[in-house]
């Protein structure tokens, strides 16, 4: 049987604003993964996947966060919060 083809991948730069919201909240709340984690009652690898970008939080757990941050899901889906957190974040690893 002929093998199917292969995807390409994409060219397009996967943006991952919601992590890099949540990571930029945290830094600046002086709080960590795991204390978000149970003041939402997600597991600590859910959240951290979350910062990560590999997947997103559903509509109950969003609620939740925006709750404990004290945003709205408007904010926390915004690019300007964490406008230039990438680029200290870079910055810090040199």
């Amino acid at each position: 049987m002929p093998k199917k083809p292969q995807r390409a991948e994409s060219l397009r730069p996967r943006e991952n604003i919601l992590g890099e919201n949540i990571r930029y909240l945290l830094k600046q709340q002086d709080k960590t993964v795991i204390s978000l984690a149970k003041a939402i009652g997600v597991s600590h690898k859910t959240a951290y996947h979350w910062t990560q970008g590999r997947n997103s939080p559903d509509s109950v757990s969003r609620q939740k966060l925006c709750d404990y941050f004290r945003i709205t899901e408007a904010q926390l889906f915004s690019k300007g919060l964490a406008q230039g957190f990438a680029k200290t974040s870079e910055e810090d690893a040199l």
